[in-house]
């Protein structure tokens, strides 16, 4: 018999997505594959000669939505729906109304999955990294419990506490980085265009140049004549960090570093802490398991090292530890959180406490905000004026030689 090699998505019964190929004589034998393996088929096509194996990659490798893309797609969603409208016909109308094409596209494939006979979290799922796995599950929780327009609304106040955490760490970190820019700006500046001016004044004067004057000289020729080496090493750094970055390991290490940064490493441990507390506490209110909500919600966490661990912790709690003493095994989770989490599984209340470290850890990151501004603002201006103040001194040195020796 004739084999054909077919590529196929499919939900898992913890509602996540996964994607791979099997040869068989046709496409209901796939069908048949996937059900009898305890999945639900999304798609199944055949796989042509030109596509190959770059198929797969490709729907892999789909681009997620933007946080604006998801914070207006679940608001609006969590509005039609309590007005009273349908799935099927708030879609339809979302999709007529929107103005970007990457979430019209993204609609109208739910619109017609759902118009289909397909639930909204499998209509979700067929989209591939459009939706994380939280937004999948939780939707899933919504459509079996029959409270989806809560749901909507959960995913909306959850896209919207993500976005503040997003727009806090932002505007905690681009002033000071303009600030730095503008100060090498300056410095590159007077050490390539103003010092060499200063320069032929006192290379025929018989008089021996302060030696602070020289090192300002030195540096500006070095600056004059090698201006591009910093430049390489700049992009040589960059490229080695990204490297590291694409790396699993890599990343763990480089990220399990920036936490030890001082201000920094704190401000990057309350931001991803308040993600996993905001992500936990939506996914526990509407029935998510325990395990999968660590699992699920690891996938809101940016640093690789406290990711890390808490794929660990999940495995300690799937063999029976406590959620709270998992989380003290690692010391990246801070004192707050194992303290609040201790408590609430002992009371029954987890939900209720992850809320409230979440609303803790949003007022540390507007906090440490502060405090890196605070503390980043005045070490870059003395920086920048101790430097310049070095340059003019030793210029008012030199010159002062000279007119000495003119008398």
């Amino acid at each position: 018999m004739l084999m054909t090699k077919f590529v196929y998505k499919a939900l898992t019964a913890k509602g996540e997505m996964i994607f791979g190929s099997k040869e068989e004589a046709d496409q209901t034998a796939v069908v048949q594959f996937l059900r009898h393996s305890g999945y639900v088929p999304v798609s199944v096509t055949k796989q042509s000669w030109l596509k190959g194996i770059f198929n797969l990659r490709r729907e892999k490798q789909q681009a997620p939505l933007s946080p604006t893309h998801l914070l207006t797609f679940f608001s609006e969603l969590a509005t039609l729906l309590d007005a009273g409208l349908t799935v099927d016909q708030s879609l339809k109308r979302m999709e007529r109304l929107a103005s970007s094409r990457v979430l019209k596209d993204t609609l109208a494939a739910l619109h017609q999955g759902v118009a289909g006979g397909e639930s909204l979290a499998k209509a979700m799922a067929a989209q591939g990294q459009r939706f994380t796995d939280l937004h999948i599950n939780m939707v899933l929780a919504g459509e079996t419990g029959g409270h989806l327009p809560q749901v909507m609304n959960e995913l909306a106040h959850y896209q919207e506490t993500m976005a503040l955490l997003r727009r806090q760490l932002i505007s905690a970190l681009t002033y000071p980085l303009i600030l730095l820019i503008m100060s090498i700006l300056s410095i590159v500046m007077m050490m390539t265009y103003v010092i060499p001016k200063f320069v032929p004044l006192f290379e025929g004067a018989e008089q021996t140049i302060p030696w602070l004057t020289q090192q300002v000289f030195a540096v500006a020729d070095f600056f004059e004549q090698s201006w591009w080496l910093p430049l390489v090493i700049f992009i040589v750094l960059a490229l080695a960090i990204d490297t590291l970055q694409k790396q699993k390991a890599g990343k763990v290490w480089l990220d399990g570093k920036v936490l030890k940064l001082p201000v920094i490493g704190s401000l990057v441990t309350a931001v991803n802490i308040g993600r996993f507390s905001q992500s936990m506490a939506s996914m526990l209110t509407h029935g998510v398991g325990l395990i999968e909500s660590v699992n699920m919600a690891s996938g809101s966490i940016n640093n690789g090292k406290i990711k890390q661990a808490l794929t660990e912790v999940a495995k300690q709690v799937s063999n029976g530890s406590s959620l709270a003493k998992a989380l003290t095994s690692f010391s990246c989770f801070p004192g707050l959180l194992t303290e609040l989490v201790e408590i609430g599984e002992q009371t029954g209340q987890l939900e209720p406490m992850f809320s409230k470290v979440a609303k803790a850890y949003q007022q540390q990151v507007e906090d440490k905000t502060k405090q890196l501004l605070n503390l980043v603002e005045p070490i870059l201006i003395i920086g920048l004026g101790g430097i310049i103040g070095v340059i003019i001194i030793s210029i008012m040195l030199a010159m002062l030689g000279l007119n000495d020796l003119v008398r």
